[in-house]
């Protein structure tokens, strides 16, 4: 038989501890899932409604502060004019 060191061990065991983990999440996941779509089942036209969505977040709808207006004219400054 070989030398399994024990770093190894610990390495077999964190990997087997999360496929087993992994594993457990999976099937949880897929049963709640089935069990989901099995309490919703309907016949005739009772399927034909929509689901039912959040409401929407309103935008935002306040204007920004315009850059490109023109200046008030106390706020011009006029630089001098060179000869």
């Amino acid at each position: 038989m070989c030398y399994v060191g024990k770093a190894t061990k610990i390495f077999i065991f964190v990997l087997t501890v999360l496929v087993v983990s992994s594993l457990i999440l999976t099937f949880s996941l897929l049963r709640r899932h089935h069990e989901h779509h099995k309490v919703n089942n309907c016949t005739g036209d009772s399927c034909n409604h929509s689901p039912a969505l959040p409401n929407p977040i309103p935008a935002f709808t306040a204007t920004p502060p315009s850059y490109n207006s023109p200046p008030t004219p106390g706020a011009v400054l006029q630089s001098p004019v060179r000869a």
